[in-house]
Order: structure tokens, then C-alpha cells, then sequence
């Protein structure tokens, strides 16, 4: 060792008898300790923060489902709404057949009873 460095380690052994060790194994104690603190710490942050994370998309996902089951209430709505404008459209095709049956074969008019069914004008 150079003469320097003698110096220096005769210097820290003397402040380290002036000083006593409490202070010293205290400070190393903190060093080793602290950052052991430091990451309980975070990790207990971060636990909380995911735990926030997982409530979020609970309820999220609550609200996605609510809103398919919506939607397969308004697909049930909708199908009958389709049932009975099927019935509608059915009922008035059948109405507007009969009518044209009727003005077709006009069963009140002279003229048209004549074309179809001469034998009840004649009796």
C-alpha cells in the first residue's frame, strides 16, 4: 500500500474509535435495511393499484355482459314485432286478394253478372 492509503485507513480507524460503532453498524444496518423497506412498500402500492385495476374491469365486464343480455332482450322484442308484421303483412294480402276477388267478380252489378252468370239474370 502507498503511503496515502496508510494515511486514510489510520484516519477512518480513528474516526471510527472516536465515534464508536453504534453509529457506524447503525448507518450499514440502514443501508441494508431501507431499501428492504422501500420494496415492501412499493410492492404493497403496487398490489393495491392492481387490486384498483381488477374492480375496474369487474366492472366493466358486468356492464358488457348487462348490455348483451340487452341486446338479446331487444333481438327477442324485435322478433316478435317481426311475428306481427309477418301476421300483418299476411292478413292484408289476404284483404287485398278478396278485394280484388270482389271487384273482379262484382256480383252487384247488372253488367258484371251478366258477363259471369247469365243464368241468374234470366230466372
Amino acid at each position: 500500500m502507498t503511503p496515502d492509503q496508510l494515511s486514510t485507513l489510520a484516519a477512518v480507524a480513528g474516526l471510527l474509535k472516536s465515534i464508536g460503532t453504534w453509529p457506524v453498524l447503525s448507518i450499514v444496518s440502514a443501508l441494508v435495511v431501507v431499501p428492504w423497506i422501500i420494496l415492501v412498500w412499493l410492492s404493497i402500492i403496487q398490489h393495491q393499484r392492481i387490486e384498483a385495476v381488477t374492480r375496474s374491469h369487474e366492472v366493466r365486464f358486468e356492464s358488457v355482459v348487462k348490455m348483451y343480455e340487452n341486446n338479446v332482450l331487444m333481438v327477442d322484442e324485435i322478433k316478435g314485432l317481426a311475428e306481427g308484421y309477418r301476421d300483418q303483412l299476411i292478413w292484408s294480402t289476404q284483404v287485398a286478394t278478396e278485394a280484388k276477388d270482389i271487384a273482379k267478380n262484382n256480383l252487384h252489378c247488372p253488367m258484371v253478372r251478366k258477363t259471369t252468370r247469365p243464368r241468374d239474370l234470366q230466372s
